[in-house]
């Protein structure tokens, strides 16, 4: 019987050694997926970041495209007036010129 209850005793003190060196893996895993988790969310922020920034450039760019097209649309409005100008007179000239001409026959 003291055979048995030695080997019983070892095997105790085998069995917290186990579970020790288990509790010891468990938290090196934990560690390790806090860090991987940690690393995962920079690299997650940095692409947000990156992401950020061309959205921000493209805006830039198509905010500078709109004010090019709207400054030649203004470009466009004021030649048509300029010029829609110039027929109205024209227009009048001759009218008045042939109401001249009718008025003196």
């Amino acid at each position: 019987m003291g055979y048995a209850s030695r080997s019983g005793r070892s095997g105790s003190s085998t069995s917290s050694a186990q579970i020790k060196v288990l509790e010891e893996r468990i938290e090196q895993k934990d560690r390790e997926a806090r860090d991987a988790n940690d690393r995962h969310r920079e690299e997650l922020a940095a692409r947000l970041e990156a992401q950020e920034r061309a959205f921000e450039e493209i805006q830039k760019k198509q905010q500078e495209e709109l004010e090019a097209l709207k400054k030649i649309q203004e470009e466009k409005n004021e030649a048509w007036t300029k010029k829609q100008k110039k027929t109205d007179n024209l227009l009048d000239f001759l009218l008045r010129a042939q109401a001249t001409q009718q008025a003196t026959q």
